[in-house]
């Protein structure tokens, strides 16, 4: 099948193979093997292999492959291979591979290959390798941060606390309402 066959949807176009096949959703943009397959909903780009794959969400943008696959949120953007993957959260910002995967938090932004992944969480941003997805003194996932900024490759978080702002690279976070400025080997 090609691009746009078995597609209902009005005033959508697509390119490549089986692009918005069983598309019922509007207004749609799609380019990249199987991208925005199995849509419902509206306003939505995408630009690459399986990118929106799945999605019920609208006024979505995603690039990269599989980026915003199986995504049921509004209003992201996701730019990267399988940025804000398995999304429900809306009105979020993801660039780099995998960023805020398994993400179910609204108002998010993460720029670097895992940042904030398997986020629950609210108005965090992260910006670095691993930012914002693993707890301080360990290699346990973050889930549930809010309200908190993660600045440097590998900067961690505590779970469940709100206002951490966390710099440099290795840094981890003391607790809620906190500041970190570098990790234990800055003088």
């Amino acid at each position: 099948s090609g691009a746009g066959e078995s597609n209902s949807g009005n005033y959508s176009s697509g390119f490549g193979y089986q692009a918005l096949y069983q598309n019922t959703g509007i207004y749609n943009t799609s380019s990249g093997y199987q991208s925005l397959l199995l849509n419902s909903g509206d306003n939505n780009t995408a630009s690459g292999a399986l990118a929106l794959y799945s999605n019920t969400g609208s006024y979505n943008t995603a690039s990269g492959m599989q980026a915003l696959q199986q995504n049921t949120g509004a209003n992201n953007t996701a730019s990267g291979y399988q940025a804000l993957y398995q999304n429900t959260g809306a009105n979020n910002t993801a660039s780099g591979g995998r960023a805020l995967t398994n993400n179910t938090g609204d108002y998010n932004t993460a720029c670097g290959m895992t940042s904030l992944t398997y986020n629950t969480g609210a108005f965090n941003t992260a910006c670095g390798y691993d930012s914002g997805s693993y707890q301080s003194g360990g290699a346990t996932r973050l889930t549930t941060a809010s309200n908190s900024v993660f600045f440097g490759s590998t900067t961690k978080g505590i779970q469940g606390a709100t206002n951490q702002i966390v710099i440099g690279f290795t840094a981890e976070s003391i607790g809620a309402n906190s500041v970190v400025l570098g990790n234990d080997s800055i003088v």
